[in-house]
């Protein structure tokens, strides 16, 4: 399958209140991402994080760093928050605009965080982001992790999940780490994916899928 390099959805994340020392023993434990594609091909992206928390970095809250520019032609690709919580209680959030990012800065300067596992949930949607290929699919293409991560990651598995009657066709992952494992779930219409070992800070994890051309709106 080629890639088709026009929107990396998880380029490039963070989740750190500032740069991580290297001793810091502050840790994601696990990461999940479902990703739910519309027939409109917008993605609406639900991810739970889970950090082990002493203080060293995390004190108020995380940060989550989005791209909003699709690949190669820059496109501006708008980025609309749905949910931010922690711990199962809303959580207060703002978004800061950059060039070519937008940053999602979760949790409140007048609260610490107790030491131990905290959980974050956020819930975002992205329009635009299936790419027609020009042959008998169309295809996503997305970074669940980033390169850009701060912490290591202990596990990660993401869900991708088509409309209903639709088909996974083809699946791969790859992004640099190895020793990663996907597989087609069921029902047909989604792939899951998983980290086959602890992502090191910086590693990345990349999936591709290819679905029938024509069962969601394609961009070129």
């Amino acid at each position: 399958m080629g890639r088709l390099f026009f929107l990396s959805v998880f380029l490039g994340l963070a989740v750190a209140a500032v740069a991580a020392p290297a001793a810091a023993s502050e840790r994601i434990t696990d990461f999940r991402s479902d990703i739910a594609i519309s027939r409109d091909g917008s993605l609406r992206v639900t991810e739970v994080i889970t950090c082990d928390v002493d203080g060293t970095t995390i004190k108020h809250g995380i940060f989550r760093v989005l791209p909003v520019t699709r690949g190669r032609d820059r496109l501006a690709i708008p980025l609309r928050v749905l949910r931010v919580a922690r711990d199962d209680h809303a959580e207060p959030y703002r978004v800061i605009s950059g060039a070519n990012s937008q940053t999602i800065m979760i949790g409140n300067k007048d609260v610490v965080l107790g030491h131990g596992p905290h959980i974050w949930l956020i819930e975002y949607q992205l329009p635009h982001q299936v790419k027609a290929t020009g042959g008998d699919h169309d295809e996503l293409f997305l970074d669940i992790i980033g390169k850009g991560w701060q912490f290591p990651i202990d596990k990660v598995t993401a869900t991708v999940r088509l409309p209903p009657n639709a088909k996974v066709t083809q699946s791969s992952v790859d992004g640099g780490v190895t020793g990663v494992e996907s597989g087609a779930g069921h029902p047909p219409q989604m792939a899951t994916f998983h980290s086959a070992h602890p992502l090191k800070a910086h590693e990345g994890m990349t999936v591709s899928i290819d679905i029938p051309r024509g069962v969601v709106q394609a961009d070129k």
